[in-house]
Formats: C-alpha cells, structure tokens, sequence
C-alpha cells in the first residue's frame, strides 16, 4: 500500500498537467500563468480546450515567433481563444527578428480556427523580412481587432494568406496598418482556392507602396475604412484590388495620389449575386493616375460615390465589360484638373449597363464621357446617344477640403443645392457617416448634405445632427436651422454644436412636423464643459435678436452661450413671439451690452402674447437693460402666459430690470441677483397670481434699487395665493406690494433694507379670497426709514412673529401713523403679538449673507411659528414641526424649544362617545375606544389636567379619567386612561 499511494498521487498529479484550458490565463509581467507567448501556445497546442480562452498578455515587448495550428476542442467546436492585451492603458509590442523567407512572419496561423488577436501591436523589426501575419492550412473564423501592424515603406506584407487551402470568415476590424508593400493579401495562389467571407471593417491604411487591400475571396466585405495613400510613388498602386463575384465595398474614404485605381474590382456578377460599391468617399489628387474606380464585368449596383479626380487622362469611373447588369446612380463623378480634367465617366460596351441616371458628371477638360470607344463633350449629347443619364445633370460640386486633406463632404452652397438631389434608393438609406436619407429625396454622392426630407434622428445610429468641428453634418448653426425650415421634422430633433463661435441670426417659425407635434426641437453643446457661442451685431429692430422662437412649441437650448455684439442700443439674445409654449433654456450664459436703458437691450424677450410653461433654469444673464423681460409693450390688459419657471439662475449687472413678467403661476426658485445699478428694480411681477418665489437672493447696492414688486390681478378678481418665503433680501427698498397684490402670503423672508424693508401700497381692495400672511420674517432696516411701511385698504389674514430692526425713531409706518415701538403699534392695530424686536447677527450684512451667526444662533427670541407651506429654509434644510427660526435661515443644529405630545387611550364604551378637552384649551370630540392624542403639543414642564366634557348619552354608563393631571417631565405622556363603565369607577381605577 504504501508503494500505491505515491503513485496514485502522481498519476493525479499527471492528469491535472494536462487540464483543459479554459477561462483566462495572464501571460509575461509579475507572477504570471505562462511568461512568453510561446509557453503559453504550447499549452494551447498540448492541453486544447475545453471552453472558451482569454490569453491575457501584459505590457511589454514580447520576441516571439508564432505558429498557432488546430488544436483539440473538447467544448463547443466554435470557442473562441483569444490572445488581447491586459489593460486598455497596456502596450503589447509583438515582433520578431526574421532571418529568411522560410521563417518570414511573426504569428502565423496555419490550420487555426476562431483566433482572436485584439489591442497588439505587430512591429515589424527584421532588416530583410518584414511580413508580420501569415495565414494559411485551411485556417478560419479568425479576428484581428483594434491592432496596430506597423511595416516598413515598400516591404512586406502585413498580413498574408501564403498558402494553398480554404481560408474562409476572416474578420479585420478596427485595426491601424502603415507602410508594407500591401497590408492585407488575401489574392489568388499558385492552384487557386475558393475561400469566402473576408471583412475588413473599419480599419485605417496609411502608406502601403502596392496595395491597402487585393483580396481574391467571394463574399468580400469591405466598410467603413480610411485610406490614406499621399506619400505613394508606385504609378501601379490600388487601394482596394477586389476579385470576386459579390463585393460590398461601403461608406470607405480614399485619399491617393498616383496609382492605377482607388478600387479596382474584377470577376464581378455571380448569377443572382450583386455586388455594391456604395458610398464611398474617393480623392485622386495625381494628374496622371489613370482612374479612381475600375469595374470588370457586371452584375454590381454603383450608388452615391464622390469621386474627385485631378487627372489629365483617367475617368472617374470606369466600367468594363458587356453583362447588362451594372447600375449606376446617385454618384458625383468630377474630374477637375487645373490643366482640363479628363473624363467623369467612361463606359466600355454600353450593353453593359442596366441603369444610369440621377449622377453629376463634370469635367473641366474637352470631353465628359466615353462610351463605346465615342467622345462626348456633354451630358446632352451622351444622354441623346445612349438613352441614359436623362435626369443626371454636368455640375461642379463645393467640397469641404480641409486644410491638408481631401474632405469631400459638400460644403455650402452645395451642401443645399437642389440640384444635387435625386431620388431615393430603398437599398441605401444611409449615407458614409450614417446619417438618414431624405425619404422623399437624398443628395447625390455619399454625403447627405443637408437633405430635404423632414429631419428626425431618432432612428439614426447617433441620435444627433453634429454642428461645426470636423466632418459635421452641419458646417456651422445657421446651415442647421435652415435645414431645418427647409425639410420640416418627422421626429425629434437634436442639434449638437461643437465648440467655436458662431455668427448666428435665426427665426423658428412654423417648422412642420410631419411626426408627432409636440416633437422636441432641441439644441445643445456637444460638450457641456466647452460650449459654444451664438453671437450677433443687430442694428435695428427688424434685426434684433440671436434667436427668435415664434409661434412654436417645444423647444430647448442647452448649453450655448449667447452674446450680443451690437454696438448700438440693440442687444436681444432670444426673443420669443406668439403662442410659443413649452420652451426649455438651461445651463446657458447670455451675455449682453453694458450701461443700456432701454428694453430693446432685454437678454430674453417676449411679447407676452400668452407664452405657456417656459422653463429658464440654471442660466447666467450678465449686462443688458433687462435679463428677462416677457411682457406685453405698454399694457397691462394683454393675455398673460402660464407657468413661467426661473430657476437656479445668476443675474449679473442689469441696469433697470432683472426680470420683469405679466406671467401668472410664475416660479422663481433658487437664483442669485447682485448689481450695483441705481435705480435698479430686480424682480417686478405685473401680475402676481399664484406665483411662488423663494429661496432666492437679491443682493442691490445701489441707490434708489427695489428686490421685488408685485403687482396684483384687475381688482375684484378671485385669485389663488402668491408666496413669497425664503429669501435673503438687502436693497434699498426690499418687497413692496402694490395693487390687487392682496392675496399673498410672506413667510420666513430675511429683508435689509436702507429705505423700508417692505412697502404695502396702493389700492389693496379686500375684494379678494381673502387677505395677506405676514409670518416669521425679519424685516431689518438698515437706513432711515421704517421697517414697514402699510398704506391704506390693507386686510392681513395674519400677522405676527415677525422680528422688526431698525436705528430710527419710526418703526412701523401704519395706515400714514407712525409707531416708535412694538408695544404701541401691538395696542393699537392688534397685530403681531408674537412679534418681537431682538438685534440680530448675521454671516455677513455687506454681502448679503444673511445667515444666523454668533449669538442669534440660540436665541429663543427669533422663535417663529410652524408654517405648513414652507417645510424647508434657504438652504434646503428642514425646518422643524414646531418652533421654527424666524427669517430665511433655519439653525437646525440648535432646536430652540421641545415640545411633547400629550394622549392616552379611552376603554369600555360599548356605544355611544365621549368629549374631553385639556386646561390650557386644546379638546378632543366624540372618542370611541381606542387611543387618542390631543392636536396640541406641550412645553417641557408644562401643567396638563384632562376632564369630561361631555358623558356618552347611554344609559348606565358614565367615564372617568385616570392618570389626567400632570407635569410635563421631558417625555411624550401616553398613559392617560378614558375609563368607561356601567358600574361606578374610582379614580384609583377600581370599581
């Protein structure tokens, strides 16, 4: 036995060497499962798998040549093994030394299947043999993604299929290739095989001397790549050489100088098969490169490609071949040489071709088409001969070109220009950047300009229309929203603009919506943190406006900044006319003139002709006559809009107004107002009907300035309440009230002011719902003046716990008498009982920081009373349910009184109920069984007795109170007993 134990353990020892691999395994750094690739293929090639494999290789530089062959599969025969980089912030270097052609790559896969190699870098090292990827042995379903293969100019292959076999559903996607004589081969080999499936998908190519792309394979697709190819000096070089029956070569962009072709595609037109060349962005800049795309054969659709060409000789296209199945539509074919460009378009046998029409075919040499070996210096003349091309037209084309590049989006004016229409194709609804085609009409080429359908990106892969930057689909905001007015919407709508400055003057106005009307017409900065800028010089009325809203619904700005650049007295940032509702501006800047008088210099305008739910939110308006103005010109009998909300927003530097409004139900939260304007009246409210304004801070240190003025409905209207609550105050004059403002109510305001705090004025007829609430304010004056100044007709609902400050002899202004002290003016009007007069501190009264500082921090005096409507202060804070802080500010780390409830429980009523009351005159009616809890909550130390008011009317039964008199001792009291009963009860609870 003790000779079978070692062995039994080894022999377990052996089986778990030679484990399956699955899962992930690290490879090179600290402590890893294999330190070199090679360790841990050869793990691979011994153990195979048993489900799928991620080789997780770290950063570093690994020397390691490669020849991966099929290996054992025990799980699903489709598992992939995977070989990426450990980190995306890691760099895998992979290269090899080769010394001969026989040795000549450095990862080879030969007979592999369902590899993928993702995030490497391929160098190629060797000073003779430079190829980096061989493929061959019947190798399959293999992926390289987001790889790097850097070559050597004019040497080697990047990849290569080198031998004989069937290599099909290889995936290069994502990838970088430079230099190498070709970077993908995947050609024809001595005997010929019949490989299918390749896709090279979104890859860029730079600096290939022969080839970006020759692939001999069927079913080839190739989309979505950048070529660039400006170095080359190779008069044979082809971007993509393509052989096969059924190519799809879409939305790739070509920038070549010499060469034989941008795409070369031959054998084409399987039976039933058709091959695409779509959309592609093609830009020869040599003047003697022979063509930019070459077909052979037929049975293949050429829609929407741009082809610029700059050849002397070439054509733009080049079909070859006699089968009648090549369709050519939709495609801007320009020849442009400087010297007399060569032909657009050359046809070799028009049998040939099955369709052509709807293209734009210039030249700026003699001659514009070849066909059947005839010259034709006009479309007319080549349309009247052939019979097609009857709706193209002969026109050169506006492109963006970029500095250094060959941008070939259209640019305006062509990017607008109706005749680069066409019809739509059903197979190419998008176009190279994935943006919708017009349904009606699309443009010409592979770039969608700005197409006529009514615009709607919700089924768009982005979401979004880009503005400005690079490659945009709108060169600047103007284009946008002329766009925009041209095509109508079918959908939803969002502009993004990219960050620049833009001279912009638009009006939105009766856009049709196709789709749903109250689609959202929204437009924002692409980067919240760089916003751009929409800027304007108006000179005059007609003019006098960045952005114009009029008579539409739904609309939003998002982050741009708004600036004027008038030089006159005209300086409107957004004007918004007409029954336009439901429009958003938020976390934007609206910068306008400084020093300027009058409301043409308003930052946001309106008419005030009934505008519903308008939210401003989180916004700056800096300068400018007035930041908001949305009222109607000089009168105040005009419809009123509903539901204005100004929110969390910072105004800055206004001259006569900071907002002025004839909205009813207007809510204006959480902002911040300071100039130093004389004269400067900061919130005036023409229409004060259930507006709720609150935790806002007003900061005027000029003369002569008012924080806010209401100004009330026509008298005798049944209004709701308007609540003013919350706020830090310091002007001269802090809140006056002034006609019909009668039903409002002023809870917990801070107000410092140097003339009168609040002001009650004017016809305040109390032909309303009811009267003013006056509660828990402190009302400071800081100057001359009384702390409150009440004019005639004034009706108070309620007024009192209010702390009144002030250094003159005045301290009330009532109905014209002056009241030196609190004591006098209580006796006299009966009003404010619980009002007080204690001296406060505040955090700092020069900066309108009216926060409870020092000694006002627990001081019993400035206890207020609880107020439902208001459950929080300035700062958000909860205020308590009894003994709130008067003023803005509420000190929640020091409660100022605790109060206890008072209750118990009433037994043994079998019908009928029972009423008590508590001495200091808080009562409870028709209790049953069960537990009760007088509405009133006690001081601590508080006496407390219960008693009967009134017995149940039954008969024989009669209650007594136990346990009801008291004091109390820092402890809700709940043991008071109702003890009801047919028989005579004591009160030490027994019968």
């Amino acid at each position: 036995m003790k000779y079978f134990l070692p062995a039994l353990v080894l022999l377990l020892i052996s089986k778990l060497a030679v484990a399956q691999l699955s899962g992930q395994y690290t490879i090179g750094g600290g402590s890893p499962d294999y330190s070199t690739i090679q360790a841990a293929v050869n793990a691979l090639h011994t153990q195979g798998t048993s489900a799928p494999v991620e080789f997780l290789i770290r950063g570093g530089t690994y020397n390691d040549q490669i020849t991966i062959n099929n290996f054992t599969r025990t799980g699903n025969p489709t598992d992939t093994v995977t070989f990426r980089k450990s980190s995306p912030l890691a760099t895998v270097n992979w290269e090899y030394n080769a010394q001969g052609s026989s040795t000549n790559w450095v990862l080879r896969l030969d007979g592999a299947k369902y590899i993928t190699v993702r995030g490497m870098t391929f160098n190629a090292v060797s000073a003779s043999y430079f190829d980096l990827i061989h493929i061959q042995g019947e190798a399959a379903n293999n992926i390289f993604e987001f790889c790097d293969f850097n070559g050597v100019v004019s040497q080697g292959n990047l990849i290569l299929q080198s031998g004989l076999g069937n290599h099909p559903s290889h995936i290069f996607r994502n990838n970088s290739f430079l230099f190498g004589d070709k970077a993908i081969d995947f050609d024809y080999l001595s005997g010929g095989f019949d490989s299918t499936g390749l896709q090279v998908i979104d890859n860029t190519f730079s600096g290939q001397d022969s080839r970006a792309l020759e692939s001999g394979t069927g079913g080839v697709l190739v989309t979505g790549n950048t070529v660039y190819a400006t170095t080359v000096s190779n008069p044979d070089y082809i971007g993509f050489s393509i052989d096969d029956f059924s190519p799809i070569i879409e939305n790739n962009t070509i920038d070549m100088t010499k060469g034989t072709a941008a795409i070369w595609v031959f054998k084409t037109g399987g039976i039933g098969v058709e091959g695409r060349i779509v959309n592609n962005l093609i830009a020869v800049r040599s003047t003697t490169a022979s063509r930019a795309i070459f077909v052979v054969t037929s049975n293949i659709s050429i829609y929407h490609n741009t082809v610029r060409m700059r050849s002397t000789n070439g054509p733009a296209l080049w079909v070859s071949g006699s089968a009648q199945t090549t369709r050519i539509n939709n495609n801007i074919l320009i020849n442009d040489a400087s010297a007399g460009g060569g032909l657009a378009l050359r046809i070799d046998d028009v049998i040939s071709i099955e369709d052509s029409n709807n293209n734009d075919l210039y030249s700026t040499g003699a001659l514009l088409v070849k066909s059947n070996n005839v010259d034709y210096n006009s479309l007319s003349s080549y349309s009247s001969a052939t019979g097609f091309d009857l709706d193209s037209f002969s026109k050169n084309v506006t492109f963006v070109q970029n500095s250094g590049t060959n941008d070939l989006h259209l640019l305006a004016p062509s990017d607008a220009d109706v005749e680069l229409l066409a019809p739509t194709l059903a197979s190419v609804s998008l176009d190279v950047d994935g943006d919708a085609r017009g349904v009606l009409s699309t443009f010409k080429g592979a770039d969608e300009g700005m197409s006529f359908a009514p615009l709607d990106n919700a089924d768009t892969p982005s979401g979004f229309y880009t503005v400005g930057g690079s490659s945009p689909d709108y060169a600047n905001p103007n284009d946008a929203f002329i766009s925009l007015k041209q095509r109508g919407m079918a959908g939803p709508v969002t502009f993004r603009v990219r960050p620049g400055n833009y001279t912009v003057h638009q009006t939105f106005n009766n856009i049709v919506r196709t789709g749903n009307v109250d689609d959202l017409l929204l437009v924002r900065a692409a980067n919240m943190n760089n916003p751009p800028t929409f800027r304007h010089a108006a000179t005059n009325n007609n003019d006098n406006w960045v952005i114009k809203i009029q008579d539409m619904d739904n609309v939003g700005f998002l982050y741009i900044n708004f600036t004027s650049t008038s030089f006159g007295q005209y300086g409107r940032l957004i004007d918004i006319d007409g029954e336009s509702n439901d429009i958003v501006i938020s976390n934007s800047i609206m910068t306008g003139l400084t020093g300027q008088t009058s409301n043409t210099a308003a930052l946001l305008y309106s008419d005030e002709s009934g505008q519903d739910n308008l939210i401003f939110e989180k916004n700056t308006y800096n300068n400018g006559s007035i930041a908001i103005n949305m009222t109607p010109p000089n009168s105040f009998s005009l419809p009123r809009g509903l539901d204005l909300n100004i929110l969390e927003s910072v105004f800055t530097n206004q001259v006569v107004y900071g907002i002025i409004t004839n909205h009813n139900r207007l809510v204006f939260e959480d902002n911040e107002i300071f100039s130093s304007n004389n004269d400067m009246l900061s919130l005036y409210v023409r229409y004060n009907v259930n507006n709720k304004i609150s935790r806002n801070k007003f900061h005027l240190t000029g003369s002569n300035t008012t924080a806010i003025e209401l100004n009330g409905a026509d008298g005798g209207q049944i209004i709701d309440p308007s609540i003013v609550a919350n706020n830090f105050i310091k002007a001269t004059n802090g809140l006056n009230l002034n006609t019909g403002s009668h039903t409002t109510d002023i809870y917990f305001n801070t107000i410092v002011a140097t003339s009168s705090p609040l002001t009650i004025e004017f016809n305040m007829t109390p032909n309303h719902s009811r009267g003013l609430r006056l509660i828990n304010n402190i009302l400071f004056n800081n100057g001359s003046g009384p702390v409150m100044t009440i004019a005639d007709d004034v009706a108070f609902e309620e007024i009192d716990f209010n702390n009144f400050i002030n250094a003159t002899p005045t301290l009330i202004d009532w109905y014209s008498t002056a009241y030196t002290s609190l004591a006098t003016y209580q006796t006299a009007t009966s009003n404010d009982a619980n009002s007080t007069t204690t001296p406060v501190i505040f955090s700092s009264l020069v900066n309108a920081d009216f926060h409870l500082a020092s000694s006002s921090l627990n001081n019993t005096a400035l206890t207020g009373k609880s107020v439902s409507l208001v459950g929080n202060d300035y700062d958000l804070e909860t205020r308590p349910n009894s003994g709130p802080y008067m003023g803005a500010d509420e000190v929640t780390a020091f409660p100022l009184v605790t109060e206890f409830s008072l209750g118990g429980t009433v037994t043994g009523l079998t019908s009928g109920s029972v009423d008590i009351d508590n001495v200091n005159g808080d009562a409870l009616s028709n209790l049953t069984n069960g537990d009760f809890t007088f509405p009133i909550f006690l001081f601590d130390t508080v006496f407390y007795e219960v008693l009967i008011v009134n017995q149940p009317q039954v008969a024989d039964l009669n209650c007594v109170v136990l346990n009801g008199t008291g004091n109390i001792n820092g402890l809700n009291v709940n043991d008071i007993e109702i003890k009801c009963s047919s028989e005579e009860i004591f009160t030490d609870g027994f019968e």
